[in-house]
Order: structure tokens, then sequence, then C-alpha cells
């Protein structure tokens, strides 16, 4: 399929196409491997998709099917990007890099406990920190990790709160 798919888009008057991309080749987000072309032209943005059904990732991918994309960088983008939250906003970050590095975006949520800046939050060792220097505090140590016993099965929850972390894709594609 895929030389059939290449051959294709390359005798495609008046659009621009920069090759194959395989997911296989890089860190994403996604559950499985995809193979795909961008086409685009003056006003439109095609995507040629092709999903791994498992196999040897050099082969094993359905036939392609074509979409219309708004964005071919949002597209990309939404590969990486992940967001993580619990119910009570302490833990409220987001990752460009699939979760190796995370970033606060808690704003709204230290905006909105001015009543709690006196107040104590406890952590590892019973160790007080106050409100205003927990806002430097990273996320690895703003969540602690219920292990159950069984693989696969650990949950990691909120410090604070002690819920779940929810974990999102940042852009709605």
């Amino acid at each position: 399929w895929l030389r059939l798919m290449e051959e294709f888009l390359t005798n495609l008057d008046n659009w621009k196409f920069n090759g194959t991309t395989n997911t296989y080749n890089y860190e994403t987000i996604l559950s499985q491997v995809l193979q795909y072309s961008i086409l685009i032209n003056d006003n439109e943005t095609y995507i040629m998709l092709q999903i791994h059904n498992g196999c040897d990732v050099r082969g094993g991918y359905t036939k392609p099917q074509i979409f219309k994309i708004p964005d071919h960088d949002y597209f990309r983008i939404a590969q990486n990007d992940v967001r993580v939250m619990c119910k009570c906003g302490y833990c409220d970050f987001t990752s460009d890099d699939c979760g190796y590095h995370w970033y606060a975006n808690d704003w709204q949520y230290w905006n909105n406990l001015e009543e709690q800046k006196t107040q104590q939050i406890t952590l590892d060792n019973k160790k007080a920190i106050d409100v205003e220097k927990d806002k430097n505090i990273p996320f690895e140590q703003r969540i602690e990790w219920e292990k159950t016993g069984n693989f696969g099965k650990d949950v990691v929850k909120c410090f604070k709160c002690k819920n779940p972390l929810e974990f999102g894709v940042m852009e709605c594609y």
C-alpha cells in the first residue's frame, strides 16, 4: 500500500506532498502506530492515513483512507500534547513532549485560594509548606501513587484532594 500511496500522491497536480510520516519513528501519546501523508494546496489540507494492525512495523497497515483536516500542524501537535488534572485543581499540568516534562497550568487554582494563604499543606515527612511557596512544587511532588499490587492497576492521585488524576489530550482534533 505504501508504494501505491506515494506513487498516487506524487502524481497529483497543484498539491504539495512532503513524503510519508510513520509515528513509530518518534514519541507520541498514540496507542497505535500511524503512517500518513499530508496533502496541501492553496486552501485545503488532506491526510492519507493508515493504521498499523500488528505484525512487524514495516508492514501490517490498513488500506489508506483520506480525510480532510483543518490544519496539519495541529494534527502533529495533538500527537504529543497531554494534560493532567485533578478535581481540586492542585494538579493541573500540561506537557508538549508526551509527558516527559510537565508545566504548571494552575493559575486559576491559586487565584481561587486567596483565603487559604495562611493554611499549611502537609507534604512528605509531615513537612508543612506555605501556600505561596507551594506554587513552585513540581508535578512529581504533587502526586502520590496508590500501589494495588496488580500489574497495570496502580493509580496516580492528587496529593491534596486524593482523587485520581485525569489525563487527556490538549488539542481536540
